[in-house]
């Protein structure tokens, strides 16, 4: 009732509602660039984000991470994650099956980038963001960009070499 003197029992509670990308179940699906460029990025945030996993190989706390994940395209797949508002960002990469497959954390740079190869096409792989520190100050949005570097040619190895016929008049 406005105006009385009634207040609901919820007055004086806290509680933390759930980004839906807090575990791999609700991951966000990623664009995947097909060229050099970032023509389509996402951005994310870890505030109100929980841990769903500790911290892999020591990097930070993981007290705050989110994930993503994305269907490869290619081969060969380039990532840049840019900090925003969100202090040292430390980002993960795993396969479908949640195994890691390395830990990015450079405080230095921003973008920080790197390569996966030898990625299966139509393969999910994961992605899981959180920062470093555990303060909840630490905490903030980022910019994930996939892009597809130029792929070699099928005969960039000698497995792929296009078979010559010397001097064939035809």
């Amino acid at each position: 009732n406005c105006g009385s003197s009634t207040y609901s029992t919820w007055i004086g509670s806290s509680f933390t509602t759930l980004i839906p990308n807090d575990n791999s179940d609700g991951a966000i699906a990623l664009t995947i660039n097909s060229s050099t460029t970032c023509t389509t990025t996402t951005t994310g945030t870890s505030v109100g984000a929980t841990q769903t996993l500790a911290a892999q190989f020591l990097y930070g706390t993981a007290d705050d991470d989110v994930w993503y994940k994305f269907t490869s395209t290619a081969s060969s797949l380039d990532f840049s994650i840019s900090r925003g508002t969100m202090g040292d960002l430390v980002w993960e990469l795993y396969n479908s099956s949640l195994v890691s497959l390395g830990v990015i954390d450079n405080y230095t740079t921003s973008p920080e980038t790197a390569s996966l190869t030898g990625s299966t096409v139509g393969n999910v792989y994961y992605i899981r963001v959180y920062s470093y520190a555990s303060t909840v100050a630490s905490r903030g949005t980022f910019t994930i960009c996939i892009t597809t570097p130029t792929q070699p040619p099928s005969n960039d190895n000698a497995s792929g070499a296009i078979t010559l016929i010397v001097n064939n008049p035809y």
